[in-house]
């Protein structure tokens, strides 16, 4: 999910072909699922997980609804894992290239052009390729 998609409808329209529809606020979530013929479950995502806030269509809900359940926990789950595998893989990254900067060698002096005929100083041979 996006980043600010706090709100996700999750349907079942047909036979093991289950949709999910993210969106920013609950209005629009509700919304979106009031047009629904099919079986539908609306779930807030928190930092501790999805949680169930409504659901609603027309079919056999007690046979539907925990298979949308079933289904939406899993995915969302394994969502906010990926996520939190990559923010974690991200933050070793910047880790990792923060420790390469300290350990890389100083940069060489640039030849100063100073002298009266200007020409570089090479006198130096820390300023040598």
């Amino acid at each position: 999910m996006a980043e600010g998609q706090r709100w996700v409808v999750v349907s079942q329209e047909g036979p093991e072909n289950y949709k999910i529809y993210p969106f920013t606020n609950e209005t629009a979530a509700r919304a979106h699922a009031s047009r629904f013929w099919c079986c539908w479950v609306l779930f807030e995502l928190l930092e501790t997980g999805p949680v169930e806030r409504a659901a609603g269509g027309i079919g056999p809900t007690f046979l539907i609804h925990p298979a949308i359940r079933s289904h939406a926990l899993e995915r969302l789950r394994s969502s906010a894992r990926d996520a939190d595998a990559r923010r974690a893989a991200a933050a070793a990254a910047d880790a990792r290239a923060k420790a390469a900067c300290k350990r890389a060698a100083p940069s060489k002096p640039a030849a100063s052009a100073n002298r009266a005929n200007g020409k570089p100083d090479v006198s130096n041979p820390a300023v040598w390729d």
